[in-house]
């Protein structure tokens, strides 16, 4: 027969046992769970991406804000600020569990740009940077991140300025982006020959204007008969309609001032592009160029 104090010790221990499988049953997240997510990976985060295409920025911004269920939000730059913002795309995947330096991650179909799978790899957190392995097979990812939060300053403020009426319609650039969302590309070919493209978007919208014997400041006409030309597109995902330039002389593009010291253009422009449907185009730019 137990005496009264093993009893008493026989039921403490009973008691305790009972009260560590509730904690263990009841633990949304117990050590070893497959939809885990490791804190150290939750937060804002960007990676930055260096090219080496004339007439083009030298940098462009990508981030990710991964949330603590694995849900990922994509990132931007606010150009005229340089800061770190919330991008308007929709979610581009989720994490199902990273933990112990492996992850799953999950890719949504987006369409032909992006179509959806599930990969397993592997990461690593150091201070204030995250590695991803095989991040830049990853259609979403990139091997490596820098630690920030929203409404950080990652880079330098960019001027950006278009304005352009498509018939009726007015559109300005996209205020946000991994690179400016309008630019001038000055490029010389090695033939001596100097080239000025113009490129602006704003969500389905696209504008390039291309002056091939580029001077300076001037005006410059656009059409068939010149060796200048414009193209305004209207796309959506890998589909688009483009409206070329159809006549001889469609119209002109003033630069009224250029100096690729301080990296600025500004002009006016107006032309009509299209076949059967005519559509008049016209705007004023003041913006970044890249040489």
């Amino acid at each position: 027969m137990l005496s009264q104090k093993s009893y008493l010790i026989t039921l403490i221990c009973c008691f305790s046992a009972m009260i560590l499988f509730t904690q263990c049953v009841t633990d949304k997240t117990p050590l070893g769970n497959i939809d885990q997510i490791d804190p150290a990976i939750t937060g804002d985060w960007y990676h930055i991406r260096t090219h080496s295409a004339k007439g083009s920025p030298s940098e462009s911004f990508h981030g990710i804000r991964i949330i603590e269920d694995g849900s990922i939000e994509l990132l931007t730059v606010e150009t005229a600020t340089g800061k770190l913002v919330l991008s308007n795309s929709p979610s581009p995947g989720k994490f199902k569990s990273a933990y112990n330096g492996n992850f799953t991650l999950e890719v949504y179909n987006m369409g032909f740009y992006q179509l959806g799978g599930t990969y397993n790899s592997t990461f690593e957190v150091t201070g204030s940077n995250l590695y991803f392995k095989d991040g830049n097979e990853i259609p979403i990812l990139a091997s490596n991140y820098i630690k920030s939060e929203i409404g950080n300053v990652i880079t330098q403020p960019v001027q950006s300025d278009f304005e352009m009426m498509s018939g009726d319609t007015v559109i300005y650039n996209s205020p946000t982006g991994a690179i400016p969302s309008a630019y001038a590309s000055y490029l010389t070919l090695t033939n001596n020959q100097v080239q000025l493209h113009i490129y602006a978007r704003s969500g389905p919208h696209r504008l390039r204007i291309s002056l091939n014997d580029f001077t300076g400041i001037g005006t410059y006409v656009l059409g068939t008969a010149t060796n200048n030309d414009a193209e305004y597109g209207i796309w959506s995902g890998d589909a688009g309609i483009v409206y070329p330039i159809n006549q001889p002389n469609a119209g002109n593009v003033a630069i009224e001032n250029f100096d690729i010291d301080n990296q600025v253009c500004t002009g006016i422009f107006s032309f009509e592009v299209g076949y059967r449907e005519i559509i008049p185009i016209s705007g004023n730019f003041n913006i970044p160029v890249y040489e």
